[in-house]
């Protein structure tokens, strides 16, 4: 069971099914690491980021000093903007 605090787990922490998807996770960071600077960065981000969590949408934006905020990425429908 989870609790929706930060940080807090109750249960077993310790459970084969908790432990299987941190070692999917720290998988998943090598291979954010190595799409940085690339288009697949969204994407990769999103596939490791759901072996943690379930979620139905992601969007990413940049926040440029001294300008409008861009639209980079739509985890929902999968479609990239650019600037």
């Amino acid at each position: 069971m989870r609790d929706w605090r930060p940080g807090r787990v109750v249960g077993d922490t310790n459970s084969p099914d908790l432990l299987a998807r941190l070692a999917d996770w720290q998988h998943g960071t090598a291979d954010i690491m190595a799409s940085l600077g690339s288009s697949d960065l969204p994407h990769v981000l999103d596939r490791s980021l759901r072996q943690l969590v379930p979620f139905d949408m992601s969007v990413i934006f940049a926040y440029p000093d001294g300008s409008r905020p861009l639209f980079l990425h739509n985890g929902l429908q999968g479609q990239e903007f650019g600037p």
